[in-house]
């Protein structure tokens, strides 16, 4: 047998192999900015419709409270992402998820104003 018979048989993969398929189709540039123009695009309709109509006091809390909500939403699908780019070993994406994650969750803790 030969060493390339063995390494088929016990399922063993050169490193490039490996790396090869690890990098392939992960465009990070556009998986970023997808996902923050996302965000903006969403809240960023609600706050312009917000502008042009007359509401009261109430009315303006409600609506930031719709746009927090809709951010928490979308950290969870981050969240959610971040786990389905594991198991599809996009190792890259993850961390561009995971990274985007933090710093959405440090900005928020500047914004309320506490320590960490």
């Amino acid at each position: 047998m030969s060493k390339n018979e063995i390494y088929d048989l016990l399922e063993i993969y050169p490193p490039e192999n490996d790396f090869k398929s690890i990098d392939g189709g992960q465009n990070v540039a556009k998986h970023l900015l997808i996902r923050v123009f996302s965000i903006i695009l969403i809240i960023g309709t609600i706050l312009i419709y917000t502008e042009l109509e007359n509401f009261g006091t109430n009315d303006t809390l409600g609506i930031w409270l719709g746009c927090a909500i809709l951010f928490i939403i979308w950290l969870f699908f981050l969240a959610i992402e971040a786990i389905v780019l594991q198991v599809r070993k996009k190792y890259i994406l993850r961390n561009v998820n995971l990274i985007l994650i933090g710093f959405v969750l440090l900005l928020i803790t500047l914004f309320i104003g506490t320590n960490l």
